[in-house]
């Protein structure tokens, strides 16, 4: 399964895609970086298992992160 990695995005969030369905199959979203592998992993596993009820499809993860802003730099 490829997993696609977006810098500078609006916020931080996960998302499950299939082309072949043409629907987002999972969405999550987090703020805490702690977490982020795992959540990476459970939308990773959905996809896994898309895959197996469906042979033919390929879905993508998509990992979307936030850069800090100035002020969290700063505060540091």
């Amino acid at each position: 399964m490829k997993i696609n990695t977006i810098e500078n995005a609006v916020g931080n969030k996960v998302k499950l895609h299939c082309e072949t369905c043409r629907k987002i199959l999972s969405l999550e979203d987090f703020g805490l970086e702690d977490f982020a592998s795992g959540i990476i992993d459970l939308v990773a596993l959905r996809g896994e298992l898309h895959e197996q009820r469906h042979p033919k499809h390929k879905p993508e993860v998509y990992v979307y992160k936030r850069l800090p802003t100035n002020q969290e730099i700063r505060k540091g």
